[in-house]
């Protein structure tokens, strides 16, 4: 009996022994390397989670980016050579259906101020063998202007006036192959003429009314744009403010005695040329990252207004624009468009013929160069963009298609047409057709 219960108790002190004795070093290695691996898949997972995140907001930025781009340049485009209700022209058939010709011609208004400059341009010219020192009309040829840069250089020379930066991959200057485009166009409601004081045929002073949503703007020298939607006037002259109403009255023009009167029975207006006839150009800049010392980012430029102080500006509408290009649809008379570069428009390759040219200038063939200018219809834009940042994508996720360079996929080279590095990024090409509505049949 005593045997018995000592037995027992032997075997409980055994199994009891075995129970405690923990993992050995076998099982212990085991489960180390399955919590490794679980380890490994987990971080690897969260870091490819954290890459795609980082993918699609880089993706989505780029998306931003072009939309907001794209937004900007075709609101300005579409509003190129408007002059208030002054501008028309383009080609149309006949009634017989088988033939077309220019309806009607762009006007042109008169220059009357001796101090007239264009921004991003210099002294306009007179037609050819145009009288010294007497008013002239201002072809709107001025009014839109391309330049083919593919690489250092542009096509047409830019004018030294217009004092763009230099070419370069330092902060501000101007990107290397890619295009600019300047146009130019009234950008405002202008004041509703009320009174006009005439000298016969000729206009002594007129009184306008200023409402309080839409005060005044004129600052010293600036000049003025008169309207009737019939013709208009570029002006010097005075301006006097009174409580709701102002009076201009010309002067330091070429003949003050002499400038002619509106018609009073249109919708006539005085609009400050100076400030609201705006000038915008687009052009790609090299400039410094302000969030990463070092870096250099290309980014779309819009000045306006020459980017003088007080009427202009100078922004960077969005960064990382690789490349930046025009089309332009130039109407033959026949009804045909041709979508050339701004060298083949200035230099009319294809030997088309000019519109009309407006009232004022000599109609021989030889009188304006870059006559072409008058007859685009249309703009297509072109933008590659690029995702900013580096995301370490693979070669293949490099590639991308830009329209102009073909339609098979294209690999960046080791450096951009700007200057600048390649970097390991996703790019994306924006494309829009603007109709340049001021162009009218």
């Amino acid at each position: 009996m005593n045997t018995s219960k000592s037995m027992t108790a032997g075997l409980s002190h055994a199994a009891n022994h075995c129970d405690s004795r923990g993992f050995s070093l076998i099982e212990v290695m085991i489960a180390m390397t399955l919590g490794l691996l679980l380890a490994i898949g987990i971080i690897s997972l969260f870091g490819n989670v954290g890459r795609v995140n980082q993918a699609q907001n880089a993706l989505a930025r780029l998306q931003e980016n072009g939309r907001a781009a794209m937004t900007r340049i075709v609101d300005d485009l579409r509003a190129a050579n408007g002059q208030y209700c002054t501008n028309s022209g383009g080609a149309g058939q006949l009634a017989s259906g088988s033939a077309h010709s220019y309806q009607d011609t762009l006007r042109a208004p008169m220059v009357y101020a001796k101090t007239l400059t264009l921004p991003d341009w210099g002294t306009p010219l007179p037609p050819t063998g145009w009288s010294a020192n007497t008013p002239y009309p201002l072809t709107p040829r001025y009014f839109l202007q391309g330049y083919e840069c593919p690489a250092n250089t542009c096509t047409p020379t830019i004018p030294a006036a217009a004092s763009l930066p230099a070419i370069g991959t330092s902060n501000n200057q101007r990107a290397a192959a890619a295009d600019v485009l300047t146009v130019r166009a009234v950008r405002a409601q202008g004041w509703s003429i009320t009174n006009q004081v005439r000298n016969g045929n000729y206009l002594a002073s007129l009184d306008v009314a200023v409402p309080a949503s839409n005060p005044l703007n004129f600052g010293n020298g600036d000049l003025a744009l008169l309207a009737d939607c019939s013709s208009s006037r570029i002006v010097a002259g005075t301006v006097l403010a009174g409580s709701g109403t102002a009076t201009f009255t010309p002067a330091n023009n070429f003949d003050d005695t002499k400038v002619a009167a509106l018609d009073a029975t249109g919708d006539a207006r005085l609009f400050n040329f100076t400030r609201d006839f705006r000038t915008v150009t687009y052009y790609l800049a090299i400039q410094d990252d302000p969030v990463k010392p070092g870096r250099k980012l290309s980014s779309l430029i819009r000045r306006v207004n020459g980017g003088a102080a007080g009427i202009g500006t100078t922004d960077a509408i969005v960064d990382g624009v690789e490349r930046l290009d025009f089309r332009y649809g130039v109407e033959a008379m026949s009804g045909a468009t041709y979508f050339l570069a701004a060298d083949e428009v200035n230099n009319n390759t294809l030997g088309l013929t000019c519109p009309p040219a407006p009232p004022g200038f000599d109609q021989a063939a030889t009188v304006e160069a870059g006559c072409l200018w008058r007859a685009v219809k249309s703009i297509e834009v072109f933008l590659l963009l690029n995702t900013v940042d580096d995301l370490g994508v693979s070669a293949e996720e490099e590639k991308f298609f830009y329209s102009l360079s073909g339609t098979t996929a294209q690999t960046p080279t080791a450096t951009l047409p700007s200057g600048l590095p390649k970097g390991s990024m996703f790019r994306r090409e924006f494309r829009a057709l603007v109709t340049v509505r001021n162009y009218l049949p």
